[in-house]
């Protein structure tokens, strides 16, 4: 397996060369901070059209095919008190020692949110409410809010299930996602999210793929996809093989925005080798866009508006073709509805 196999590989399912694999709309496209779905969709050539945002994939606000809800709800559902407690985060922990059931902390607080969700629903009315119906043992007090409140990742990973989608990111408001069928019973479809992963962010680990649902690799040993082939260590889908094999470096320069799909493989030291680059392209808060080219991470950008005019400053990690950087950066501008542009480079 080499890193430029693996590159080529990749970068051709994500559609910076052309129509993206299903398996890109299959994970849905991450959206925070607001507005880098947009950014990403467009980098692709994709529509808006036919998408939900709600909260998915480790409670962050994904864009999904809306005829894809239901089954993902299903898809999401925890595996077993243990996988719902790794997904909880720092809250699991605190649950076990309490005595209580992680699996049961998520329905409960699902049944909630399911009871008293309404169209236009601010987030801290949402809150409130479900607050109020479920378990102490669920809530906490909040310094930043100065009140007792429903855990925020059991309220994330609960408000889908529950049937609540974002109407707006700003201020956050939900509603009811139409004919939604109630709260899940059981999981069900989960390797198929496992296998999308590996199509899309392949040949990867079940450690990898489990993280990105937010979980450990042994929690999903149980529903680990049937098909795979071996690449060293790592796992590829055998119906992929082919165009692994195959796959060749392309010429293209995208401005990705943060959380964009090509910036979610778990494998980060793959896709950026200098850890110094790592550190700064995800940094704990703030983190830039990247510019890809050729598949590899070559910098980062951030942009600024100040009225009609698009602010892009790049910092690249090593040689750019800034012609190209440029013309994607029209691209970017029109998406963030500025009518003109300029680029600088920082080092």
């Amino acid at each position: 397996m080499s890193r430029r196999q693996v590159l080529a590989y990749r970068a051709a399912l994500h559609g910076f060369t052309g129509a993206p694999h299903d398996a890109l709309l299959d994970l849905g496209v991450q959206d925070s901070p607001v507005g880098s779905a947009a950014l990403a969709l467009s980098a692709r050539g994709l529509p808006e059209r036919g998408l939900t945002t709600v909260w998915s994939f480790r409670g962050a606000p994904h864009r999904h095919r809306s005829s894809d809800l239901k089954a993902l709800a299903q898809a999401l559902w925890p595996l077993s008190d243990a996988d719902a407690r790794a997904r909880l985060g720092g809250l699991g922990p605190t649950l076990r020692k309490a005595g209580r059931d992680a699996v049961s902390a998520i329905r409960e607080t699902a049944e909630a949110v399911a009871g008293l969700l309404t169209d236009g629903m601010a987030k801290g009315d949402l809150s409130a409410g479900v607050t109020r119906r479920i378990d102490e043992a669920y809530s906490f007090w909040c310094r930043g809010c100065a009140a007792t409140h429903v855990h925020d990742q059991l309220l994330r990973l609960s408000a889908l299930h529950g049937g609540a989608r974002i109407e707006e990111p700003t201020p956050l408001t939900f509603g009811r996602i139409p004919t939604w069928p109630g709260v899940p019973e059981a999981p069900k479809g989960t390797e198929r999210l496992l296998l999308a992963y590996l199509t899309l962010h392949g040949p990867a680990t079940q450690a990898d793929a489990a993280a990105f649902l937010g979980t450990t690799g042994p929690r999903v040993t149980g529903v680990w996809p049937e098909g795979l082939h071996a690449v060293g260590k790592t796992w590829l889908p055998e119906s992929r093989v082919a165009a692994y094999e195959s796959a060749e470096p392309a010429r293209f320069v995208r401005l990705v925005p943060p959380s964009d799909p090509y910036l979610q493989m778990r494998d980060r030291p793959l896709l950026v080798p200098d850890e110094r680059h790592r550190k700064a392209l995800w940094p704990i808060l703030g983190a830039p866009g990247a510019v890809v080219m050729d598949g590899d991470v070559v910098g980062l950008w951030r942009a600024k508006k100040s009225g009609k005019r698009l602010a892009l400053t790049v910092t690249p990690f090593g040689k750019v073709r800034k012609n190209d950087v440029e013309e994607d950066a029209a691209r970017v501008a029109e998406v963030r509805g500025a009518p003109s542009f300029e680029v600088s480079y920082d080092g």
